[in-house]
């Protein structure tokens, strides 16, 4: 299997989604009364007139087949980034982009429990984790480990959005969706390896139950 290279547009769909998950992030779980309402009001991005703005903007792109640049992106995640609860964002938005990429099926053959999947399933697998991290991470570099059930990714934005790492959330969260609803339901994503972390690539395993998925 050979590497692949991220793409150097973003779909606006990306972009949308990040922002659904800022929006939803910061609406308030129940009713405030409207003057405290009003003070939280400047402090909740999410729910800025602004980001309605942009929403419809990248809702009009994408139903137009349009795209983001590079820069664009990098300076959204980088807005997202320096929030408290970034990881929070990150990970709602990287599962609904999941989610409407692997559809949930009805019936999910689970990955054999004394070895993991086979050599197509693990295939199939790491293929999709490659086109999800190569859609995620654009002018990353994508390596497939099919081995270990995982990916390496070097270079790309998300690293340099944020400096611990928080914005590579929204691959570990979507790599999550992907494997659940690939090869088993219970499967788990590691990040042990992270570029905004020091390490000279991010790396992603896949982590099945009763699998060495070394």
């Amino acid at each position: 299997m050979r590497p692949v290279r991220g793409v150097q547009k973003v779909s606006p769909g990306i972009a949308l989604a990040l922002l659904q998950s800022l929006r939803a992030t910061d609406t308030p779980d129940e009713v405030l009364e409207d003057e405290s309402f009003r003070i939280s009001l400047p402090r909740r991005l999410g729910l800025n007139e602004v980001i309605e703005a942009q929403m419809r903007r990248y809702q009009e792109m994408r139903d137009r087949g349009g795209a983001l640049t590079l820069d664009e992106y990098g300076n959204l995640l980088r807005l997202i980034g320096r929030r408290p609860d970034a990881d929070a964002v990150f990970d709602v938005a990287g599962a609904r982009l999941a989610e409407e990429r692997f559809p949930a099926r009805r019936r999910l053959r689970a990955a054999r429990r004394d070895g993991g999947p086979g050599r197509f399933g693990r295939r199939r697998l790491v293929r999709s984790m490659m086109g999800v991290a190569a859609a995620l991470s654009p002018s990353a570099r994508v390596l497939p480990l099919l081995a270990e059930c995982g990916i390496d990714v070097t270079g790309g934005p998300l690293p340099e959005s944020a400096d611990d790492g928080v914005a590579c959330g929204l691959i570990t969260a979507a790599l999550v969706v992907c494997a659940r609803r690939t090869v088993h339901p219970d499967a788990r994503v590691d990040h042990p390896l992270c570029e905004a972390r020091g390490d000279d690539r991010c790396r992603w395993i896949t982590r099945l139950p009763g699998a060495d998925a070394r």
